[in-house]
């Protein structure tokens, strides 16, 4: 039965994809190569001088961020009579940007640095980095980025408090190109090499990843062109491919090198121009290189075998007004049941609905519900409520 919800939920989210996979080939073959061909590239002044209006200055230094207040309600992993409280700040986020254009040459420098305060603990919390890069651009579309930035992989997310989705922020070299294809359709494509920073799961005293001295390889394209409204629709393909080095007693791997991969597709479609869909499919092996929550898991101790899994999430988005918005979404990760111990859970999901509200113009009040839900191998099954309320101040 576990097999055939998760063949069912696939089926849904690939059928999905499929179709707008179809819409964005439709509409690129309908546009001419003469057509692509004759759009010069956009303005490079108009795209990227970035200056505060009246001034002359080609230098900007910018300062962001927003205090977030966040309160939970929970009940916990077992009968259902237990719950906890929580009162955190710890998710808000200080950050400053730099930007420098030499219009003679064609070239713009970019530089961003970011905080937030999820280091420690929640009775200690310590500011932890998020973002530390400068890039080059140039009006070609070409970029390099080197840094502490996003994965290449990564390049969408849902609009909920909580969700199980991919995400991570590491060390990188990416070179980076954006293409005008016609006049509203865009390619971006992005490789880089990340250096990676799982866990040292085997107790060797060392990163497993640096100890196998290899970066991770990241890729990722994306087509954006507008379809049902003015709104661009998005739909890319991505992933990550990686070494890392575990030596555990009954390793079946005599150098102890076991690969870690990672494949993601992501849609976004706007239905209408206060209704947008959007979600991801991903798949891989020895999954501890990506960030899930915690619910993912790299290679079995235990057995010495890597451990394979795939997920996805969906979320529908509608814009009442500029002010509010509404978010219902889905989200879940199997691992196979194979490659997992007894006591280990090899599904999680996660039900999602909140809406958004700015009572101030730099005020913005969420209210979210979630159901969790989990599954072990020794079929045993649990799942709590969670009801959450953050308050933003953006600055």
């Amino acid at each position: 039965m576990g097999r055939l919800r998760v063949r069912l939920r696939l089926g849904l989210l690939t059928r999905f994809f499929w179709l707008t996979l179809s819409c964005f080939v439709a509409a690129v073959w309908n546009t001419s190569a003469q057509e692509a061909l004759s759009v010069p590239h956009t303005d490079f002044r108009s795209r990227l001088q970035w200056t505060p209006e009246g001034s002359d200055s080609n230098l900007v230094f910018r300062a962001y961020g927003f205090a977030r207040l966040d309160f939970q309600k929970r009940t916990l992993f077992n009968d259902g009579t237990a719950d906890s409280s929580l009162t955190t700040w710890r998710s808000s986020r200080c950050g400053a940007c730099v930007r420098q254009v030499e219009i003679r040459d064609d070239w713009a420098v970019n530089g961003r640095v970011e905080y937030d305060f999820r280091g420690g603990s929640q009775a200690h919390p310590s500011p932890r980095l998020r973002h530390a890069y400068m890039e080059v651009e140039n009006a070609d579309g070409w970029s390099l980025l080197g840094g502490q930035a996003y994965d290449a992989w990564y390049l969408r997310s849902p609009t909920l408090l909580t969700s199980i989705y991919p995400v991570n922020r590491r060390p990188q070299v990416r070179l980076s190109k954006v293409t005008d294809l016609s006049e509203k359709t865009r390619l971006t494509a992005r490789i880089a090499a990340v250096k990676n920073q799982s866990n040292d799961i085997d107790d060797s005293h060392a990163n497993s990843n640096g100890d196998a001295k290899r970066s991770l390889i990241q890729s990722a394209v994306m087509l954006s062109r507008p379809l049902l409204t003015d709104r661009p629709a998005h739909v890319a393909l991505a992933g990550s491919y990686g070494r890392e080095r575990n030596m555990f007693p009954d390793c079946p791997e005599e150098d102890g090198l076991y690969d870690t991969r990672f494949l993601i597709v992501y849609g976004a479609l706007p239905l209408c121009s206060r209704l947008v869909a959007s979600g991801s499919l991903y798949t891989g092996e020895n999954m501890d290189t990506v960030f899930l929550g915690g619910a993912a898991r790299g290679v079995n101790s235990s057995s010495g075998h890597s451990i394979c899994g795939m997920g996805g999430w969906a979320q529908c988005a509608f814009y009442c007004s500029s002010e509010w918005r509404l978010n219902a979404g889905y989200s879940f990760l199997e691992m196979d049941k194979g490659d997992l111990s007894m006591n280990d859970r090899n599904l999680y999901e996660c039900y999602a609905v909140n809406t958004a509200y700015f009572i101030l113009p730099r005020v913005q009040v969420v209210f979210e519900g979630n159901l969790f839900r989990e599954q072990r191998v020794a079929d045993t099954s649990n799942e709590h409520v969670r009801l959450q309320c953050s308050i933003y101040y953006f600055f």
